[in-house]
């Protein structure tokens, strides 16, 4: 109910938006999505906004997008067919040959034959025709953009410690005293090849240097200019604000199926499962999380406590517990400095480990 009642408030505060504030808003959508746009209806310093058509373009794999946007809250349909006529006579006036169109709009929903009429105006023209309506902005800004959410709404979804690369970037150069990073990284392909190499071979890439090197520019770099040769991985910055991160690691990354990592047992677990198909796999911390994606999803969970099972069981709950036929064999230790003495603690956990080892048949 909470999530619903935040929606209602962001479509209602996007209802409200001046013109020329919407389409800065939906630019910087636009931008976010990784499209080069440019803007020919507004202005970011005044968000007053200029007569024209189209009000954005860009142009991406040889198609040209045109982008409208209306806040007009009467007539809605035909003002929207305006703008796809508009549109269409640019495109033919300019002999696009691939082209598509984007509507933005704040008012109530088109009607199912009204939404007809215009996809086959486009079509009959061989146009790709895309709308965004106030509910996909409002889902769009809360699931994909907080930081655009909280520039213009006023309304933090989140704690805001997640963001793209780009609100990264806007925000590192926000800092004073910062060295801005908006310019194009220069004389720095080896650096970026070998680091693109290390994120396809390993699962941890990490990047060090001195103090003012570059390292942040250099990252940056590649996830925004390079993200072409990363589609396979969703890519976030975490920015420290000194407040719990897990509900919003929940929502970016458990809750969608777009957290995957590549498991160096899939191999295994397939033959376990007669299931050949698992190759991705999902870190929880807690009980809770974790009764989740057993319940919602077709995931396995795999656990040495308990007492051992000789036979597959089904529980009331739907859970279904799974005998593994092989042997299991895990290796244990811990690392400490050369010249340091381990903790109270942490040398009375090493003594009832070797305790349990010795009580269990377990190999020291």
């Amino acid at each position: 109910m909470e999530d619903n009642n935040d929606l209602k408030i962001e479509i209602k505060k996007i209802g409200k938006l001046e013109g020329g504030r919407f389409q800065n808003m939906c630019n910087q959508i636009l931008d976010e999505m990784g499209y080069r746009i440019h803007p020919l209806g507004s202005h970011d310093e005044s968000d007053k906004t200029t007569p024209g058509t189209p009000d954005t373009f860009f142009l991406k794999d040889d198609c040209y997008t045109l982008v409208e946007y209306t806040t007009q809250e009467d007539g809605i349909f035909q003002k929207i067919k305006g703008d796809v006529n508009k549109c269409i006579n640019k495109i033919k006036e300019c002999k696009i040959e691939k082209a598509k169109i984007i509507e933005f709009y704040t008012s109530s929903n088109l009607k199912i034959e009204e939404f007809k009429e215009l996809n086959d105006l486009c079509s009959s023209n061989n146009i790709i025709l895309e709308i965004y309506n106030i509910d996909r902005i409002a889902n769009l800004l809360r699931k994909e953009y907080p930081l655009i959410a909280k520039e213009y709404l006023g309304i933090a979804v989140d704690t805001l410690q997640v963001l793209s690369p780009k609100e990264y970037m806007k925000e590192y150069n926000m800092k004073r005293g910062s060295v801005k990073i908006n310019d194009e990284l220069l004389y720095r392909d080896e650096e970026k090849k070998e680091i693109l190499q290390n994120i396809f071979d390993n699962d941890i890439t990490l990047i060090s240097g001195k103090s003012g090197c570059g390292k942040t520019h250099l990252i940056l770099d590649i996830m925004i200019n390079d993200k072409s040769q990363l589609n396979e991985y969703k890519i976030l910055c975490i920015k420290n604000r000194n407040q719990n991160l897990f509900d919003d690691l929940k929502k970016y990354l458990l809750l969608t199926n777009e957290y995957v990592d590549r498991s160096y047992i899939s191999m295994w677990i397939g033959n376990e499962l007669d299931y050949d198909n698992f190759n991705h796999f999902i870190t929880v911390q807690d009980h809770e999380m974790l009764s989740y994606f057993l319940h919602k999803t077709d995931g396995v969970y795999f656990s040495l406590r308990g007492t051992p099972i000789k036979k597959k069981i089904e529980l009331d709950d739907g859970t279904v517990l799974i005998p593994l036929s092989k042997k299991i064999t895990l290796d244990c230790g811990y690392i400490k400095r050369k010249d340091e003495a381990l903790s109270p603690i942490a040398e009375e956990f090493v003594n009832i480990y070797k305790e349990f080892a010795e009580n269990n048949d377990v190999r020291d």
